[in-house]
């Protein structure tokens, strides 16, 4: 069996998650190829697409008239990503995607032209969702939607007139990795051939438990503080909800037991006292650390699908306290790995941290670390999809 994993990047959250199942299905017998439009991490075994030289030509200049003579320009500022089902890129030139026998969809954007490309491919596809950009228009999130002004929302219903047009019964078996994701295919209106849930892996041979000591013993950290962790890849990203911890920061501001250690890229300076700013961590063996040296880990995502850092550090030992949104329900039971904010508000995430902090849950962190590693083990999905595959080959 052949499978050719089409991603923009290889980089970012849903790359991360898509390669790692690239690397399960390798390990379980499966011949898996990996293919971007971007290469930018020369550590894996990505493949860049490579367009033909005429037909890249022909359709750059029809992308260009389309520009010229189209809508004008919107303004996307305050917004995370807008991106058109229409590209100048013809996946189906390549030889990866001629070799296989199965196309394996992960983020898209800007690289899969749907025109050219669902209504002509031969090939079962399946498609792992890892936001709602294939059943919204431009946006890939329900906040930016919802925010958007109204030039935005005509461009984006014209956008999701033309995915459901490509998308609606054609033969794509959807993966959503977690309930909330699977609901909003399902309710979304366009036919999919099937539409199923299986979660992401993670490398539990990398990510395995730790204890809180020797973590802080590790990292020089002391061990009398309570640290609490907030990892992402980009802090700035509205979504990620980084003004919540900024406000519980403020709000411990005179305890000197609270130190809020700070993981990822930031463009901007937090000038408190209390956070540690410990900027991007690419090694996952020192990531591992610093979930298993964190008191919990605060994921104040306000929409999100099944995040990589909730799995990496369940997987460590390391209790969260999240929104109860997306993918955080289906893994944050509170109480047992973690506490669940009762409402979507600074407030609200304060409320659930103050009950961590009061003693009102002791956490099993190794009991913590030996479900999650069960759960998402790169063995276990790897078999789910797989058998999907040989499901979808079937029929």
């Amino acid at each position: 069996m052949k499978v050719l994993h089409v991603c923009t990047h290889d980089q970012g959250g849903a790359a991360v998650a898509a390669l790692r199942l690239h690397e399960a299905l390798k390990q379980n017998g499966v011949t898996s190829k990996f293919l971007v439009l971007y290469r930018s991490d020369f550590t894996n075994d990505s493949i860049e697409f490579k367009p033909s030289r005429f037909g890249f030509f022909f359709r750059k200049v029809k992308a260009k008239v389309f520009r010229l003579f189209g809508k004008k320009k919107q303004d996307l500022s305050g917004f995370e990503i807008f991106s058109s089902p229409n590209t100048i890129y013809d996946v189906r030139k390549s030889t990866e995607y001629q070799q296989a026998d199965i196309i394996h969809l992960h983020w898209i954007a800007n690289f899969v032209d749907f025109s050219t490309f669902f209504p002509q491919v031969n090939k079962p596809i399946v498609w792992t969702f890892h936001d709602l950009n294939p059943i919204l228009g431009g946006f890939h999130y329900l906040i930016d939607k919802n925010n958007a002004d109204t030039h935005l929302s005509e461009m984006e219903h014209q956008y999701s007139l033309v995915k459901s047009e490509y998308l609606n019964n054609r033969s794509v078996h959807v993966i959503a990795p977690c309930e909330w994701m699977k609901r909003m295919a399902v309710e979304s209106g366009i036919q999919f051939a099937s539409v199923r849930k299986i979660n992401y892996c993670v490398n539990t041979s990398i990510f395995r438990f730790l204890s809180k000591t020797e973590a802080r013993i590790n990292l020089g950290l002391p061990q009398d503080k309570h640290l609490f962790l907030c990892v992402a890849s980009d802090i700035n990203v509205e979504r990620k909800g980084f003004r919540h911890i900024l406000y519980l920061a403020d709000e411990f501001e005179e305890n000197q037991g609270v130190t809020f250690l700070v993981v990822g890229k930031s463009a901007t300076e937090f000038n408190r006292k209390n956070i540690d700013f410990i900027g991007v961590v690419s090694e996952p063996e020192l990531l591992r650390a610093y979930y298993a040296a964190a008191d919990v880990l605060l994921l104040p995502s306000e929409e999100d699908n099944l995040p990589n850092v909730m799995l990496e550090a369940q997987c460590v030992g390391c209790p969260v306290i999240g929104f109860k949104v997306g993918g955080i329900i289906d893994v944050i039971t509170p109480g047992v790995n973690g506490l669940l904010a009762n409402q979507v508000s600074s407030e609200g995430f304060l409320s659930a941290l103050a009950s961590f902090l009061e003693g009102k849950y002791l956490p099993n962190r190794e009991l913590i670390a030996k479900t999650a590693q069960t759960l998402f083990s790169e063995k276990k999905i790897s078999e789910e999809v797989t058998n999907l595959y040989k499901t979808i080959i079937k029929v």
